[in-house]
C-alpha cells in the first residue's frame, strides 16, 4: 500500500510531511478478466503503466511519471485500480505545487469515493489538504482514517490535533488527543500539545495537571517545564512559575531573550540575585533592570535598586521610571532629589502628573510642612481621578492642622 501521511513531532504548528514510497508492485501481477472489485489484481495493460510509472518516480523523475499517469486517469474510464490512485497521488504529492496538489485533492477524493474503505487514500487524502490549505479538512480525513485503522495509529490523532490547534480550534485539538495521554506509549510532545492547547483556551490549571502528567514520564523535558511555567504565571503564581522556568532553565541553555526573561521573573518575585544568576553573560533591557530595581527595593537594597533604575532610565527614558526613581531616593529619605524628580514630573500632563503631586504631598508631610502638603494634595485631586477621593479626605485631615489656632 502506498502511504503519504503527515506526523508532526517536535515544535508547535511544525507540520513534517512524511513520505513513503512503498510500491509493492512485486506482488502485484497482471490477471486479464480479474473481477472488478478492491482485491483484483492489475490487468496487463495496468501493470506496464503502473510499472513504468514507478521506475521514474524511484528516480525521482516525477514529471514523466505524472505524464504516464495522466494518460491512465484521462483515457480510461472503467473503474481504475486502487494501486493507480495510490501512485499517482504520491507523484503529484511530491511534485507540489498549487496545480499539483489541487489535483492530488481531486484524484483522491475520487479514490476514496472509489474504494471508501481504504485507509491509505484517506491518509494521502489528508495530506492533501493539509498542503492545500484546509486544514480543517485533513485533520477530519486524518481522524476518519484512525478509526478505519482500528485507532491503532495514534500518530493520525496527534496530526489531527496539530492541524486543528493550527487552525485555531485548540478546544477540538484539545478534545481529540487528550483520550491518548494515558496510554502506555504516550509521547512527549503529546503532552507538549495539550499543554499549549490548555494555555490558548486560558485554562492554566488543566494546562498544568496535563504537563505533570507528562513529567512523570518525561521528568527532563525542558518544554513541558516551561509550559507548566506558562501556566503558573497565568494563574498568577509567580513564585511558582520562577521554579519551573529555573529547572527548565537548568536543563537547557537558554537563548539570551529567556535569559532576560527568567531574570526579569525572578527579579519580579523579589529574588534579584537569582535573577543576576540567570541573566548571566547576557546583555540586560531597560525592562529587565525594572524588574532588578524592583527586586532589589523589595528586599531592601535601595542603593542597589536606585543604580539599577537609574540605568533603566537613562537606556529608555520614560516618565514612569523617572517616579521609579523618586520612589526610591524618597524611601531613602533623599528628600531634596526626590523632590527634584517628582516637581519636574508635577508639570507635565499625564498619568504620572496627580502621583507625582501625591509624591511632593508625602514629601511635605514627612519634614512636617502642612501648608505645602495641602497644596500639594489640591493639585492631584484636580490632576487625577483615581486619587481624588483619598486626596479630598486627607485634605479634610489637613485643613485641621493648618487651620488650629497657635
Amino acid at each position: 500500500m502506498l502511504t503519504i501521511h503527515i506526523a508532526p513531532y517536535g515544535a508547535f504548528r511544525t507540520l513534517l510531511l512524511c513520505a513513503a514510497l512503498l510500491l509493492g508492485l512485486a506482488t502485484v501481477r497482471p490477471a486479464l478478466g480479474a473481477p472488478q472489485d478492491e482485491q483484483r489484481q492489475v490487468t496487463q495493460q495496468e501493470y506496464t503503466l503502473f510499472n513504468e510509472a514507478k521506475r521514474h518516480a524511484e528516480r525521482k523523475n516525477f514529471a514523466k511519471a505524472d505524464e504516464i499517469l495522466n494518460r491512465y486517469f484521462t483515457g480510461d474510464t472503467r473503474r481504475r485500480h486502487l494501486f493507480g490512485y495510490e501512485l499517482y497521488s504520491y507523484v503529484l504529492l511530491q511534485i507540489g505545487g498549487e496545480p499539483a496538489i489541487a489535483k492530488a485533492v481531486r484524484i483522491l477524493e475520487e479514490g476514496t469515493a472509489a474504494y471508501p474503505g481504504n485507509s491509505g487514500l484517506l491518509l494521502n487524502l489528508g495530506t492533501a489538504y493539509a498542503q492545500s490549505g484546509q486544514p480543517l479538512k485533513a485533520a477530519e480525513t486524518y481522524l476518519k482514517a484512525y478509526e478505519q485503522e482500528g485507532r491503532t495509529n495514534h500518530s493520525l490523532v496527534f496530526s489531527a490535533a496539530v492541524l486543528l490547534a493550527d487552525a485555531g480550534k485548540p478546544g477540538e485539538a484539545y478534545e481529540a488527543l487528550s483520550p491518548l495521554k494515558d496510554l502506555p506509549e504516550a509521547r512527549d510532545d503529546w503532552f507538549v500539545l495539550l499543554g499549549q492547547c490548555a494555555l490558548r483556551m486560558k485554562k492554566p490549571r488543566q494546562a498544568a495537571e496535563v504537563v505533570r502528567t507528562g513529567l512523570q514520564r518525561y521528568p527532563e523535558h525542558t518544554n513541558l517545564w516551561r509550559i507548566l511555567g506558562h501556566a503558573h504565571m497565568q494563574e498568577g503564581n509567580r513564585e511558582q512559575a520562577a521554579a519551573a522556568f529555573g529547572v527548565a532553565h537548568k536543563l537547557t541553555p537558554a537563548s539570551e531573550e529567556e535569559q532576560r526573561q527568567l531574570a526579569s521573573l525572578y527579579s519580579s518575585v523579589g529574588a534579584p540575585i537569582m535573577g543576576k544568576e540567570a541573566l548571566g553573560q547576557a546583555p540586560a533591557t531597560a525592562q529587565l533592570l525594572d524588574h532588578l530595581a524592583f527586586g532589589l527595593a523589595r528586599t531592601g537594597d535601595l542603593t542597589g535598586a536606585l543604580d539599577k533604575a537609574q540605568q533603566a532610565l537613562a537606556m529608555e527614558p520614560t516618565a514612569e521610571r523617572r517616579f521609579r526613581k523618586g520612589q526610591i531616593l524618597l524611601r531613602m529619605r533623599r528628600m531634596d532629589e526626590a523632590r527634584q524628580v517628582f516637581s519636574g514630573l508635577a508639570t507635565e500632563k499625564g498619568r504620572w502628573q496627580g502621583k507625582a503631586q501625591w509624591a511632593l504631598c508625602i514629601i511635605a508631610w514627612q519634614e512636617g510642612d502642612w501648608q505645602a502638603a495641602k497644596s500639594a494634595l489640591e493639585v492631584a485631586a484636580q490632576s487625577d481621578a483615581t486619587i481624588r477621593k483619598r486626596a479630598l479626605r486627607l485634605m479634610a485631615l489637613l485643613e485641621t492642622v493648618t487651620t488650629r489656632p497657635q
